[in-house]
């Protein structure tokens, strides 16, 4: 096997690795269940890094932040949560 081939092979292999990483993550992510008030602490929090030197007047409140735009996004499950907020 060539050097680029056997590089090729190394690279394929890190990336089916952090793949499957990936997928775990977010299946812990979708069995985590957050409360209506924990949905609203990660938006604050989540804006408040997002705009950390914003006039928070200017900044959607937590509902508006936690309005699910698309159904594919809806549930109370910290990823469908993430996505909400990442997608605002």
């Amino acid at each position: 096997m060539g050097y680029s081939k056997l590089l090729g092979f190394f690279l394929a292999h890190a990336i089916r690795a952090e793949i499957i990483i990936t997928a775990e993550t977010i299946n812990r992510w979708r069995a985590h269940r957050l409360t209506a008030a924990a949905q609203t602490a990660f938006a604050a929090q989540a804006s408040a890094l997002r705009w950390p030197d914003a006039d928070f007047s200017n900044i959607p409140s937590a509902p508006g932040l936690l309005r699910v735009r698309r159904a594919a996004d809806s549930g109370d499950d910290l990823w469908s949560v993430f996505n909400v907020l990442r997608k605002t």
